[in-house]
């Protein structure tokens, strides 16, 4: 993976009027958004100071001592005994890694220090201190309980700090036992103490102390065809110390969380359920957000943003395959969650927008990896998009035929190439846009972008056959040349088209089936005769 030739620095400061912000949950009365100054970077994020937790068992402990008789005499170690444990993980490769990540239910881990400030946020972080092609160190807080039932966890890890959380759920997609949870006065007076003397300001248990505000917002990024997008999905984290809250944007990149007493660090992890996103070979992907306390996080990530632009449009894409409802087209069918991998840089020269890994087992390789630039530089955002879906092709005839290994690459690409058509054809139709994606003007003509069609007959393995099948165009009619396919076959559900391309392995069985399912439906709506057929096989083999 090649480094950044640049670092771009945006400062970014928010003085958002009262107007402009959301309304919360539950028909809240909307925040006022404050005055907000933070730094971010498209590089890798930087740490500033350790944090002091007051809430640790030996900080109690302290804190005990400094106060008065009548309350201390009150208060045993009993009553603050550990509930947690801040834990570094010490994963050596990316199996032990995604053995952390696929525990189930699953642990908050961070790659980035609970106790450490972030100094400048980022999109990625690794511990300087560790060999660049080795995963991070993984933090997490844990309850004792749990940690109890994963005793035999075979990844080396070190417990840091013991600390006394008992209103803090940290098993992720929960309701909290604990919610609405109160300490008695003396214990409250003892937290009270340990905040002042690690320099913070204490916030009181219970819902309906302190001054209680529903972290919120959403997350959009720039398109270049469709402008600012939602990222629908995409998983989103709050943190105050050591408790960590997580939750998914909704369709129109939305999110909201219960309620905090103080400030929070907003943070995007570039991930989903079912698909995690890395930059580069091994690092976590993310979006370092603000420290805000009472004010949403409405992330516009802009267009010079490169590096977020394409991760947030591969994982729309991601999101566009798994959950977009395609007519009954499949989608990666791992049993484990997909990993893509966003590289700042070219592929081959710069002549290859992504590529797909088959993958068995865990695996250490990514499954895809994207290519941010080509050969002339950076990629536009569409263009990440479209070939995330052609990986994301390849992946799905993989995990869901039992006929890939055998087929030919021109079925496996040119599959692939239909994939990539459809869906990134209904994400831009669904966003309203398909005519500025696949149209462009000729001497008053409009002709299919090839560049995203694949109309024209490709000189290798990746044709428009599977295309031609579905769409109502036809290339012979606008180029009139004899090595172009006369298309007059359209509408053929996608579904049917795939379930033709995964039973078998070469052009030749694909052609033959068809002409049986035209001999089997005569009349059919699809203009699909065996002469039809005939007419745009007989280019591809």
């Amino acid at each position: 993976m090649k480094s950044y030739n640049f670092v771009l620095v945006s400062l970014l400061v928010f003085a958002i009027s009262c107007s402009d912000n959301l309304s919360l949950v539950n028909g809240d009365t909307p925040l006022c958004e404050e005055e907000m100054l933070y730094q971010f970077v498209e590089a890798q994020t930087v740490l500033g100071d350790k944090i002091e937790i007051p809430y640790t068992v030996d900080n109690l402990r302290k804190a005990l001592e400094l106060l008065p008789p009548e309350t201390k005499s009150a208060i045993t170690e009993e009553d603050f005994s550990p509930t947690h444990y801040y834990v570094r993980f010490s994963p050596e490769n990316i199996m032990e890694l995604d053995l952390l990540k696929n525990l189930s239910p699953r642990i908050i881990l961070s790659e980035v220090p609970l106790d450490r400030e972030v100094k400048t946020g980022g999109i990625y972080y690794h511990d300087p201190s560790l060999p660049a092609e080795r995963p991070t160190y993984q933090y997490a807080t844990i309850s004792i309980k749990r940690w109890e039932e994963l005793d035999t966890l075979s990844v080396k890890h070190e417990i840091l700090l013991k600390a006394f959380m008992p209103d803090y759920n940290d098993i992720p997609d929960t309701k909290s036992e604990s919610k609405g949870f109160e300490l008695r006065p003396e214990l409250e007076e003892l937290l009270r103490a340990a905040y002042k003397m690690t320099g913070h300001t204490y916030e009181e248990s219970g819902a309906t102390k302190g001054n209680p505000w529903y972290p919120s917002g959403y997350i959009k990024s720039y398109d270049n065809f469709a402008g600012m997008v939602p990222v629908p999905n995409v998983r989103v984290r709050v943190s105050r110390f050591l408790t960590v809250h997580e939750t998914l944007t909704n369709d129109n990149g939305y999110f909201y969380f219960d309620s905090f007493n103080n400030s929070v660090t907003y943070k995007v992890i570039w991930e989903s359920p079912d698909w995690d996103i890395r930059y580069g070979l091994v690092g976590q992907a993310t979006y370092d957000g603000p420290t805000l306390n009472g004010s949403p996080w409405n992330l516009n990530i802009p267009a010079n943003q490169t590096g977020s632009t394409h991760m947030a449009a591969m994982h729309r894409a991601a999101n566009k395959v798994f959950w977009g409802f395609n007519n009954g087209v499949s989608w990666p069918n791992y049993s484990r969650k997909m990993k893509m991998s966003y590289m700042e840089s070219t592929l081959e020269n710069g002549t290859v927008g992504g590529s797909f890994t088959p993958v068995t087992g865990g695996g250490t390789a990514p499954d895809i990896q994207i290519a941010g630039y080509d050969a002339v530089g950076a990629r536009n955002v569409s263009r990440v998009f479209s070939s995330t879906c052609h990986e994301l092709g390849h992946a799905t005839h993989y995990t869901n035929s039992s006929s890939y290994n055998s087929s030919s690459d021109v079925v496996k690409e040119s599959w692939a190439r239909f994939y990539q058509y459809y869906i990134t054809l209904k994400e831009y139709t669904d966003l309203g846009y398909a005519s500025s994606l696949f149209h462009y003007n000729v001497a008053g003509l409009m002709i299919p972008d090839s560049d995203y069609n694949f109309q024209v007959l490709a000189t290798g393995s990746s044709t428009p056959v599977f295309i031609d099948l579905y769409d109502d165009y036809n290339q012979f009619s606008y180029y009139n040349n004899p090595e172009i396919p006369n298309d007059v076959i359209s509408g053929f559900p996608p579904s049917e088209i795939e379930s033709v391309v995964f039973s078998h392995y070469s052009m030749m069985g694909i052609e033959y089936a068809l002409r049986d399912y035209a001999e089997a439906h005569p009349g059919n709506v699809y203009n699909m005769t065996t002469q039809t057929v005939f007419d745009i096989f007989k280019l591809y083999y």
